[in-house]
């Protein structure tokens, strides 16, 4: 009996272990409810085949949405009029070495541009089917740089076969932050 209950117990240090998330020494990383996160990956996985009313879309994003560097890069190359809306955001990264790097990104916070990025999300989200997981350490440590603030949950990766999608969100499951993770090759 005692050897059972050890060994039950010890699987569930197992199971509890591997649902860890490794975040690098320095980052400030605030965890929200199970609860919390558990329907922020709900509404996520949602985007791939959902098509939202107005009201739906509305409450998805917050008053306000930023859309980091890497994304905004490709909104300015492939879809020019989109990445006109909104406000600029200067982004200050710190280099390792050198001078801090300056990066433009998006600030929405107008019915209209959150409106129009929330359909360029959710069009990203559509080409294949996706995957919402939690993000990496090097992921974390990338949004990191971005941010003048805690990282806090919710937060996770949307990737199907063609892009990462960074998404945070606060504690009413409101998209915050949305960024295009750089893809890790495997050579």
């Amino acid at each position: 009996m005692i050897s059972r209950t050890l060994s039950v117990l010890g699987l569930l240090a197992i199971m509890v272990l591997s649902m860890a998330q490794d975040i690098s020494p320095g980052v400030r990383y605030k965890k929200a409810t199970p609860q919390v996160n558990a329907a922020f990956v709900k509404l996520l996985s949602s985007l791939h085949d959902k098509k939202f009313s107005d009201k739906e879309r509305d409450a998805l994003f917050g008053k306000a949405v930023m859309c980091g560097p890497n994304l905004y890069g490709v909104l300015k190359r492939q879809l020019p009029d989109a990445a006109r809306s909104g406000k600029l955001l200067k982004i200050t990264v710190p280099v390792k070495g050198g001078a801090p790097q300056e990066l433009e990104g998006r600030l929405y916070n107008t019915k209209d541009d959150i409106d129009d990025f929330a359909l360029t999300v959710q069009s990203m989200c559509t080409i294949a089917p996706i995957k919402v997981r939690k993000p990496t350490k090097d992921e974390l440590d990338y949004y990191w740089a971005m941010i003048p603030y805690d990282i806090e949950e919710p937060i996770f990766v949307v990737e199907n076969s063609h892009m990462s999608l960074l998404v945070n969100g606060d504690e009413a499951g409101l998209i915050l932050y949305v960024e295009l993770i750089p893809r890790q090759h495997k050579d």
